[in-house]
């Protein structure tokens, strides 16, 4: 049986870059599964890339609400798929 993973995208990353998590990837953001590993007790750790590029921002533009970022995030699930924890690391 096939089994999807929901994707944990913290808070406190949606808040900062005002992430609109109802655009569609042609908007300039979006995210990328890298690797996933399973545990001996059943836990699964997936890692994600999840980014966004506007057209026309500055490479340097300093106000995170509408500057381009890239990130990496580390989840780990429960064997039932549940998110357990999750981290960002590795800004761009």
């Amino acid at each position: 049986m096939i089994q999807t993973l929901p994707l944990a995208l913290p808070r406190a990353l949606v808040d900062t870059h005002r992430i609109d998590l109802t655009a569609l990837y042609s908007k300039g953001w979006g995210v990328r599964a890298y690797d996933t590993a399973a545990a001996p007790n059943g836990d699964v750790y997936a890692l994600y890339g999840v980014h966004r590029y506007t057209y026309g921002v500055a490479d340097g533009e300093e106000n995170p609400e509408i500057a381009n970022f890239g990130y990496r995030i580390i989840t780990r699930y429960s064997a039932d798929g549940d998110v357990l924890a999750s981290a960002v690391c590795c800004p761009s």
